[in-house]
């Protein structure tokens, strides 16, 4: 799954595929300003599929409000996208990976992305959903 705004760029890639509880593990890599991170996450294929849902309800329904968003139940990955005028979207983001003595370092910000990138993003989506069937 790929992200590229003028203020995040951020990737999933799959680094197992999901267990027979249905977690999975994806490798997170994220740019926002002068920041850069790189980290393991667990995810439950079904948030993805919830997310790349709601953005395609987003896509359907443009005008309205349509919020899309990615989180898990784990800590680790929180993506949020509102339709914020048309032809945008606003982006809100919270990234979370453990340091060696427990305690969590965050990344956070907000980005704008166009709506013309919703087709790009819903595709990479079912591109890392089909990595980790496997």
């Amino acid at each position: 799954m790929r992200i590229v705004a003028s203020a995040l760029r951020l990737e999933l890639a799959p680094a197992s595929a999901a267990d027979a509880a249905g977690w999975a593990r994806v490798r997170v890599r994220a740019e926002s300003g002068g920041f850069r991170g790189d980290f393991e996450a667990a995810i439950q294929p079904e948030d993805l599929r919830r997310f790349e849902r709601e953005l395609a309800t987003m896509e359907e329904t443009q005008g309205r409000p349509a919020p899309a968003t990615l989180s898990c139940a784990e800590p680790g990955l929180d993506v949020r996208l509102d339709a914020d005028r048309p032809g945008a979207l606003a982006g809100h983001f919270a990234l979370e990976s453990p340091r060696g003595d427990g305690a969590w370092t965050t990344l956070s910000g907000t980005f704008e992305l166009d709506r013309g990138e919703l087709p790009a993003l819903r595709a990479s989506i079912d591109e890392l959903l089909e990595a980790l069937a496997h």
